[in-house]
């Protein structure tokens, strides 16, 4: 079998799994900033491998300020909720096969 663990994930988004995770937030170093012999497409690189988002425009100090600011930021590791009061979205009956397939093991 192949890597599920996207569709692990839809799945506990969609509330489908019941299994709890500690709701820990754990922050990255706040010392980290990048090289600063990386040139534009490596800081661009890297905006991308960390999910940060940015501009081909920006100029690397506003790339270096970006990723600055994102590595201090707190990481939560808890599964994505619904904002309250709202109820998630119904999972269509193509995903929902692919769920269950997935869940009997």
């Amino acid at each position: 079998g192949g890597d599920a663990s996207f569709l692990q994930a839809v799945a506990e988004f969609y509330g489908e799994r019941e299994e709890e995770e500690d709701e820990e937030v754990e922050a990255a170093p706040p010392s980290w900033e990048p090289p600063a012999e990386w040139d534009k497409a490596r800081l661009q690189e890297e905006c991308s491998r960390r999910g940060v988002a940015f501009r081909k425009s920006w100029t690397k100090a506003q790339l270096r300020q970006a990723l600055t600011a994102a590595a201090r930021a707190p990481v939560s590791r808890s599964r994505a909720r619904p904002p309250q009061g709202r109820k998630p979205p119904k999972m269509s009956r193509a995903a929902r096969q692919i769920v269950d397939s997935m869940t009997q093991r």
